[in-house]
């Protein structure tokens, strides 16, 4: 599975929650990259099930859609996306743009 997120914001405060890392030790080789899922069907919950990762975990093995979009735990209104390679229709998503992508070292400052 792919974790994914619906906008590049998001997808930074993502990684910077679960990076429990100084900033010393981010690694230096990040990439952004942009993926087009727009051919692929979407199942979307508006809101966390009560056990997130069964949900997950049933929709991967069925193979409803190959994308479940979820609302964030970090940004509530935004969303993350969670991609089925296994999906018979997996094939359809494309990979539109990447670049090298730093981290602003304000994220890791102590308040």
């Amino acid at each position: 599975m792919l974790y994914a997120a619906a906008d590049p914001a998001l997808a930074v405060l993502e990684v910077r929650v679960q990076l429990d890392l100084p900033p010393d030790l981010v690694p230096r080789d990040y990439v952004l990259v942009e993926i087009d899922f727009d051919a692929l069907a979407v199942e979307s919950l508006s809101e966390m099930p009560a056990d997130p990762r069964a949900y997950g975990d049933t929709w991967l093995y069925e193979r409803r859609t190959p994308l479940l979009r979820v609302p964030s735990v970090i940004v509530a209104e935004s969303a993350n996306l969670l991609f089925n390679p296994a999906h018979a229709a997996a094939s359809a998503a494309r990979i539109v743009r990447k670049r090298s992508f730093s981290f602003d070292p304000r994220l890791w400052l102590s308040p």
